[in-house]
């Protein structure tokens, strides 16, 4: 997948897909929820990094 090929649209349903998933399978509604947020920050962390460096 190109970086042109992803809005903002599909990377919301590529990252909280599988995090879903995370919450149905998790009992502590407060770990799931730490766990999102980490997820959350590293794949967002990851599209600007990766972004930047295409910059380059």
């Amino acid at each position: 997948m190109n970086i042109e090929d992803v809005n903002v649209s599909n990377l919301f349903m590529l990252v909280t897909e599988p995090l879903c998933q995370q919450i149905s399978d998790t009992c502590s509604t407060a770990n799931a929820f730490r766990h999102i947020h980490r997820d959350l920050t590293l794949a967002l962390g990851n599209v600007v990094h990766d972004d930047l460096a295409a910059d380059d």
